[in-house]
């Protein structure tokens, strides 16, 4: 899987252009400027029904593993998204994390708007 928008930091970031877990099932990328954590863990029968692209997945299967990203800022988690896939298949895996990257740094970038705009209320409003 090449895609050129994240870098792999962990594990193993020299290896091929494919990605990689480590033991625990995490691993680290820079994605748009962010260091975005993920965490692949097996499906649960809880995590059912998820999306896969347009098909939703209604059975539970041994292979469905749900990938966890978050961002996080000077100790401050801004984002957390998730999205299943099929272990099994490559091009499922490379959608979902392209998918949890993209969600988690979105959703980092407009909790930190919100904040932002949400300080600037109040500096307005005490002065």
């Amino acid at each position: 899987m090449t895609d050129q928008r994240w870098r792999q930091l962990h594990p193993s970031p020299d290896l091929d252009p494919g990605f990689r877990w480590d033991i625990d099932g995490r691993a680290r990328f820079l994605h748009k400027g962010f260091v975005v954590n993920v965490l692949i863990r097996q499906a649960t029968q809880d995590d059912v029904p998820y999306y896969r692209g347009d098909i939703q997945a209604l059975e539970f299967s041994s292979n469905d593993v749900i990938l966890v990203g978050t961002v996080s800022l000077d100790g401050v988690e801004l984002s957390h998204a998730e999205f299943g896939a099929d272990i099994t298949d490559p091009h499922l895996m490379g959608e979902a994390l392209i998918s949890v990257l993209d969600e988690a740094v979105d959703d980092a970038r407009g909790q930190v708007e919100r904040l932002m705009r949400r300080i600037a209320d109040i500096d307005t409003k005490s002065n």
